[in-house]
């Protein structure tokens, strides 16, 4: 991802794909904390009337990265009393309320590069991750780890009474067009000329239009997802059976926990290997887990989760 001219002495992204920046209100986030308007954020305002009579366009309004929501009202609308806040750098939002930690003179393909880098300095008890919140009623036992959206209709029951696996089913009675490829898992349709186009760029949202470059029997798949931000990484669910999302776009095969010699680079099998490890709610046999505990107690090797 390269905007703008080259610089010799920069390091630059090569990506195939857009990287948009998108942010959801958390579910507690008030309309009208989002309505504080700080005056100093702001260069100028304008209404929609003004800015079509200056000849603005949607695509203008993009590049001066205003929301992708109020561009789209604009383009429906131009002629109403609707404010545009034009924002002072470094600031964005529909009100300019909003600005990236980072310098404010980096490029955006530097924030992307700082974004990605920064998740190799995660801590044990800090996830760095997303969380799947549509299904308020699934009770994972001992796992206190929060459910990850790859973790959706992939085969295995994570909730203890299965929501995550509930009518999943139906994706699979899908059909597609005979000019059409249909993905392997949930029955996604693509044109057909998508398919073993670029094993840079995936269009399925398992990636199964492509030839794999991982090796096959690789514990650890998609590893350079620890350092890049594409479709591939965030957006692409699991294509490996019974594999632990790791909620980076990497996946550790699930037979492999706990593994010293495979992590996952955001460290989100720790977690998992600590309820283990700590809760023995997931073995039924009394006298197993008495020997497990057993043989926990002799073998320190896992100390570090303690």
């Amino acid at each position: 991802m390269i905007e703008g001219e080259l610089n010799q002495y920069t390091t630059y992204i090569v990506n195939n794909q857009l990287t948009p920046y998108c942010r959801r209100p958390d579910n507690d986030e008030k309309e009208a904390e989002i309505s504080v308007i700080l005056d100093d954020n702001i260069a100028n305002n304008i209404t929609f009337k003004e800015l079509s009579e200056q000849g603005v366009t949607s695509e203008q309004l993009l590049n001066w990265s205003a929301p992708i929501d109020l561009v789209e009202r604009y383009e429906r609308n131009n002629r109403s009393s609707e404010l545009f806040y034009n924002c002072s750098s470094p600031w964005f939002g529909s009100k300019c309320q909003y600005q990236f930690v980072y310098d404010s003179s980096f490029s955006f393909n530097e924030i992307v590069r700082e974004s990605a880098n920064s998740r190799s300095n995660v801590m044990l008890n800090i996830s760095v991750t997303t969380c799947y919140r549509f299904l308020p009623d699934c009770h994972r036992g001992p796992w206190s780890l929060c459910l990850d959206w790859r973790q959706i209709c992939n085969g295995k029951v994570d909730c203890m009474n299965g929501e995550d696996e509930q009518w999943c089913e139906k994706l699979e009675m899908n059909t597609c067009a005979d000019d059409e490829y249909r993905c392997h898992y949930g029955g996604q349709c693509i044109p057909l000329i998508f398919a073993r186009d670029s094993t840079l760029s995936f269009d399925c949202l398992d990636s199964s239009e492509e030839v794999e470059n991982d090796i096959m029997y690789m514990s650890l798949r998609n590893t350079l997802c620890r350092l890049f931000i594409t479709f591939r990484c965030e957006e692409s669910i699991n294509r490996y059976p019974r594999a632990f999302p790791c909620g980076n776009g990497q996946f550790l095969e699930a037979t492999e926990l706990p593994d010293n010699a495979h992590q996952c680079s955001n460290e989100r099998h720790k977690q998992v290997t600590l309820a283990m490890l700590t809760s023995f709610d997931h073995i039924k046999d009394i006298k197993c887990q008495q020997a497990f505990r057993c043989l926990l107690l002799s073998n320190r090797s896992y100390g570090k989760y303690e």
